[in-house]
């Protein structure tokens, strides 16, 4: 789970069941912590956050 989502595959990308797309959840920043969006409900903590960072990173490593 990333920000409380679960991502899943599908043919227009990774989608939570909630309809959140992981494309829209990745671009969070620090500063969007307590704004409404980009957590699977409420405002996003800072936990949550780091949940987003972490994966964006992990992505990242995977390279092209």
């Amino acid at each position: 789970m990333i920000a409380g989502h679960t991502f899943h595959d599908s043919p227009t990308g990774r989608v939570c069941d909630c309809g959140a797309r992981w494309v829209d959840v990745l671009a969070a920043r620090r500063t969007d912590v307590g704004m409404l969006g980009f957590a699977h409900t409420g405002a996003l903590l800072e936990r949550e956050y780091l949940e987003i960072e972490a994966e964006r990173e992990r992505v990242w490593e995977c390279g092209p």
